[in-house]
């Protein structure tokens, strides 16, 4: 938390130092209320109650940032765009199978698991489990669209709610579904189910298009060519 915070002051600060036209502010839907008021998640609810724990300091961290933003209009007159990011995967992920995000920890350990002799891919959970997954490189269009054609909070996502399973299935197509899934269901999940709304980003005239079996297929690619430079 103090980390992201610092990020905040240091940048917002020559923002108004050096001002600009206006700020494009990566958030997170960590920082949406739990218990979810309702799902798919929707930006009126951001501020309904306090982030779920297990992400509870980078989830207000980036709330802090919007005091910040709301202030440099009202006093300094320079717009912002708040993207609200869901959960994203791509080319240059971190492949950490211990603090990584779901997909990218995912892929890590399936490559792993195909090297070995019974091929088995343990998965934390429980395959009903399910996330807004988003493709790294369509969340950076719809960003910059966002940026260009809008203002306030804006969530950046697919729209559509995978789940685990789902998940899985997209990675093991990648080695003709020849490992072994074995579920933890003993394991953390975090947060059991969340969806996000996306009709203030395609009234923008931004609408996701991304296919979630070929985002991992061309993620998964990315991986096995630069496996000796992914970052862990």
């Amino acid at each position: 938390m103090a980390t992201n915070t610092l990020i905040n002051q240091h940048l917002l600060l020559a923002c108004q130092r050096y001002p600009v036209r206006k700020i494009f502010f990566a958030s997170t839907v960590a920082g949406y209320g739990y218990p979810y008021q309702s799902l798919p998640l929707t930006e009126p609810y951001f501020f309904t109650g306090a982030p779920h724990a297990g992400e509870y300091g980078y989830g207000m961290a980036k709330r802090h940032a919007l005091g910040y933003l709301e202030i440099l209009r009202r006093e300094y007159d320079i717009d912002y765009c708040y993207g609200i990011f869901t959960n994203l995967f791509g080319p240059n992920d971190r492949f950490d199978i211990h603090c990584g995000h779901v997909i990218p920890s995912l892929i890590e350990k399936a490559a792993a698991s195909w090297r070995r002799e019974d091929r088995c891919l343990h998965v934390w959970g429980r395959p009903e489990t399910s996330r807004d997954f988003m493709f790294s490189e369509e969340a950076g269009a719809a960003a910059l669209h966002a940026f260009l054609h809008g203002s306030g909070m804006v969530n950046i996502a697919s729209g559509c709610e995978y789940t685990l399973a789902q998940v899985v299935a997209a990675i093991n197509l990648c080695y003709q579904s020849r490992l072994n899934i074995v579920w933890d269901a003993d394991a953390p999940i975090g947060v059991a189910n969340r969806s996000v709304d996306v009709s203030r980003l395609r009234a923008l005239g931004f609408h996701p298009s991304s296919n979630l079996n070929d985002a991992i297929a061309k993620t998964v690619d990315w991986h096995r060519l630069n496996i000796d430079r992914i970052r862990k």
